[in-house]
């Protein structure tokens, strides 16, 4: 059996695939150590590092990301006065993960994270709660076991709460089909548990996996010892109150597999992408244009420096010599500019196709439905919003 932490190939392909969306919401620095700038057959390495480090990104991407998902949230959410758990959902209004986000920080930071990578995932998780078959509860307090009621549950902090996954998390899962349905039966999950220390420097970082199967759970952890696909033993199980992985998957990027799709702006990344590029090479041309290179003919005698530089002046008896600078062809300037302009103007108008109403598809709709909603359009957005 190969190692429980290793991870799959479609998740590996996706997280390849999103690198792009993710290093250009990372910024300039993201955009540089990700060597998105190639290098030269002939150029020197001292050259093109120069080349990378004088490249400046113009973040189109990260700001339409922002943009569109503003739009969404531009009202807060509301829970419903009809909603059958309105009483659970206030509980879990201001504090829906248990790190202190509240429903709105929580949902616009999955929705922005769900469009740059294509997918998102939230897991609904619960507080392990020790039981007997008796349905009481065990209290480490008075060390009895006690009747659990709702009152229980609000005093003891007993409430799910939502943890959101990327690609980063999953290393695997699979789907059967149950009467025709598709249902998710296994999920490994990468965590990161912090050991303390004395200090926090003295904090150590352990990285387990958690396998989630329906109705039972198990955690691995690596050996310091053994070494390989063996270094990985289980350090807990037990089983779980559902016959189910309550797993929520959000994809606004084309479907690839059950838990990848396609970054949802994978278009505009690559528009950025070609700015970030052509940026760096105009920055290059435009150092010629304000320190071109000279071309001096017999200025001095053969093997004497020349002084040269502002506020000197070269002289030479010799009839045949010459100065002048080697100039850049305006034109190619001109041309570098036009590009960036160009692609500017192309990454904005991205942002408002998104807003842009299409007609809704009426595959699979009645024909009273399909004429219901001819009359009715829906933009990219507020697909994904719905």
């Amino acid at each position: 059996m190969k190692s429980i932490a290793q991870r799959n190939i479609l998740m590996t392909d996706a997280m390849d695939r999103s690198r792009l969306s993710r290093d250009l919401t990372g910024g300039t620095p993201a955009m540089r150590k990700g060597e998105w700038i190639a290098r030269g057959k002939a150029e020197d390495r001292a050259d093109y590092e120069s080349r990378v480090a004088g490249a400046v990104l113009f973040n189109g991407f990260n700001r339409t990301l922002g943009y569109l998902t503003g739009q969404v949230f531009k009202k807060d959410l509301e829970i419903t006065e009809e909603s059958p758990l309105r009483d659970l959902f206030e509980r879990m209004e201001y504090d829906i993960d248990l790190q202190g986000n509240d429903m709105r920080t929580f949902a616009q930071k999955f929705f922005m994270d769900a469009l740059r990578d294509g997918a998102r995932f939230i897991l609904v998780q619960y507080p392990s709660v020790r039981m007997n078959e008796q349905g009481q509860y065990y209290d480490e307090a008075s060390g009895q076991w006690a009747a659990r009621t709702q009152e229980v549950d609000r005093m003891m902090g007993w409430r799910p709460y939502f943890t959101a996954l990327g690609y980063d998390e999953i290393l695997g899962w699979r789907y059967e089909y149950m009467n025709g349905v598709r249902v998710l039966t296994q999920l490994r999950i990468l965590e990161n548990v912090i050991e303390p220390g004395d200090l926090d420097v003295d904090d150590e970082v352990i990285q387990q996996v958690r396998l989630l199967e329906r109705g039972r759970w198990s955690t691995w952890q690596r050996s310091r010892e053994t070494k390989g696909d063996d270094a990985w033993y289980m350090v807990d199980e037990g089983e779980t109150s559902i016959d189910e992985i309550p797993l929520a998957v959000f994809m606004p990027g084309e479907m690839i597999s059950g838990l990848t799709a396609v970054p949802a702006l994978e278009d505009l990344a690559y528009l950025n992408w070609r700015h970030f590029v052509a940026t760096a090479d105009q920055n290059v041309l435009m150092q010629y244009v304000r320190r071109p290179p000279w071309f001096g003919k017999a200025l001095v005698a053969e093997g004497e420096p020349v002084d040269f530089g502002p506020g000197r002046m070269i002289h030479s008896t010799d009839r045949d010599a010459s100065l002048a600078s080697v100039g850049v062809d305006p034109a190619s300037v001109e041309a570098g500019r036009g590009e960036l302009k160009d692609l500017e103007e192309r990454m904005s108008l991205f942002g408002l196709m998104m807003l842009t109403p299409t007609l809704r598809a009426s595959g699979g709709k009645t024909a009273t439905q399909a004429q219901q909603e001819s009359s009715e359009s829906v933009s990219q957005l507020q697909s994904w919003a719905q």
